[in-house]
């Protein structure tokens, strides 16, 4: 590497070229507004048409297409980039291909919900990685916590709004901010939200980063998402206890903030507004079920026991899966629409994918436990055959699985480096960015449990872009001048 120095984005500024800075914010407020506001006109009041709810992919298609076209794109690259994010990405390209290629020979899978298996798990990466190739610096950062704070804000006042419906409609989904007809996503993002402010508060001791955490954490619980109710407290303390390395009385104190106003105000508001399934929480309900034994037939369970299955009856799955989009992934919902409700409101395909027939291995392994009788605490998503890690081992093989997770993991100890770093440097943005990308992290591991939400493109492209100022730290080459 020539010329290769020690660099941080949030110190230094690096030499990239104003048409370059213009297109990089330019793509980074599109993106914003298409994954957190966009619902907002097209669902919740109408005004645009909801085919825009589909215009990431498009842009999908030009990120994709700038990057290959190296020339056009001159920001500067790092280890991390080329190393742990790059090679990787082609690797399960590559793989997904090979899958696809044995699988349509074998299987007779279909190819368009292979490359669309693929769009979902390789978007967010793609774009993260593009805004890095055109360079990223400490204005950028500061453009995006102000975007990050500034739409979590927003949410407050529009989701008590949509409150009085949900008392007046019995429907805690109702209470979903600018994300439409999906609140778990408005969760999501609430989360990123509140690690960023009690990440500035740890390291600037001013109470005004605390003063909307009260509210985020209402809306937080005023909203459905009740699988998330308990895990988001351990988020948050998991997350504070890893990254900041201050005090143990504020850290502590941080931790217990949260905690307390959870325990006392939001969740006792929850309980509300989710009245319905609330009731399941009950002692006596909960000790009745495990007496019956019935939680090990739990369809999140049963669903690894039948990838099981599948590799047993085709051993050559346990490699390369049985096809990518044809078993259980977002990819293969979008055209089987395997789901109790297909019509839903919430399935932003529907009237524009005409569903297909499920697979022979969809039809005996999930169409059954979706359509059971038994729902268990209330909840089909929790006794639901549906989430991520399945729909990996299944459709790609362990394998692509281990590919796939080792991004995540590589990410994940940069992120954790870059929030010990910025404590260092006393950098109170990247410090905070890091803790939120940190507690996103471990958010979407969470939920990708309950559903296939690593496909989701409105929670992973968010934590995507409060990932790369951690991920932009590093040593710089000037591997990327190469079309200057």
């Amino acid at each position: 590497m020539i010329g290769a120095k020690a660099y941080c984005p949030d110190r230094v500024l690096p030499p990239v070229a104003a048409p370059d800075q213009v297109l990089r914010r330019r793509l980074l407020y599109l993106l914003i507004f298409l994954v957190a506001l966009v619902r907002l006109f097209t669902e919740t009041l109408g005004v645009l048409p909801r085919a825009l709810n589909f215009a990431d992919l498009p842009l999908f298609v030009y990120a994709c297409a700038a990057l290959l076209a190296r020339r056009d794109v001159t920001g500067e690259t790092n280890s991390f980039y080329r190393r742990s994010l790059s090679r990787p990405l082609k690797m399960f390209t590559g793989w997904i291909i090979l899958s696809t290629a044995v699988n349509l020979l074998l299987h007779g899978i279909h190819l368009l919900p292979a490359v669309l298996y693929w769009v979902f798990h390789l978007e967010p990466i793609v774009f993260a990685l593009l805004l890095m190739r055109l360079g990223w610096n400490q204005e950028d950062t500061h453009k995006l916590s102000k975007l990050l704070v500034a739409i979590g804000l927003v949410q407050i006042p529009v989701s008590l709004i949509q409150i009085s419906s949900v008392f007046s409609e019995d429907n805690p989904d109702l209470a979903s901010g600018t994300f439409g007809t999906n609140g778990s996503q408005m969760c999501f993002f609430v989360v990123l939200v509140i690690a960023y402010l009690l990440g500035r508060y740890l390291m600037e001791s001013k109470i005004r980063w605390l003063l909307p955490v009260p509210a985020l954490v209402v809306i937080f619980y005023a909203q459905g998402f009740k699988a998330l109710w308990f895990p988001f407290i351990l988020t948050i303390a998991i997350g504070v206890l890893v990254c900041y390395p201050g005090s143990k009385r504020r850290k502590w104190g941080s931790v217990t903030l949260v905690v307390v106003f959870a325990l006392l105000v939001a969740i006792p508001i929850g309980r509300v507004t989710s009245a319905q399934t609330t009731q399941f929480l009950r002692w006596e309900y909960v000790s009745d079920v495990l007496r019956s034994g019935v939680i090990w037939n739990l369809g999140k369970i049963q669903s690894f026991v039948n990838v099981g299955m599948i590799y047993t009856d085709y051993p050559i799955a346990t490699f390369v899966g049985v096809g990518p989009g044809s078993y259980s992934s977002r990819a293969s919902q979008t055209f089987t629409q395997v789901v109790l409700e297909p019509d839903s409101p919430t399935n932003v395909v529907h009237g524009y994918v005409s569903p297909t027939p499920p697979g022979a291995l969809t039809e005996k392994y999930i169409v059954p436990e979706v359509f059971k009788s038994e729902v268990l605490f209330g909840s089909g998503t929790i006794d639901g055959p549906f989430n991520s890690y399945v729909a990996l081992l299944a459709e790609v093989g362990v394998v692509g699985f281990a590919i796939y997770a080792a991004i995540y993991y590589r990410v994940s100890k940069k992120v954790l480096a870059a929030a010990r770093q910025a404590w260092g440097e006393r950098n109170p943005e990247l410090f905070a960015i890091s803790l939120a990308a940190v507690c996103g992290l471990l958010t979407l591991f969470e939920m990708a449990f309950l559903d296939n939400w690593l496909e989701a493109s409105r929670v992973t492209i968010p934590l995507w872009l409060v990932l790369i100022p951690a991920m932009s730290c590093g040593e710089v080459s000037n591997v990327g001048k190469q079309g200057r």
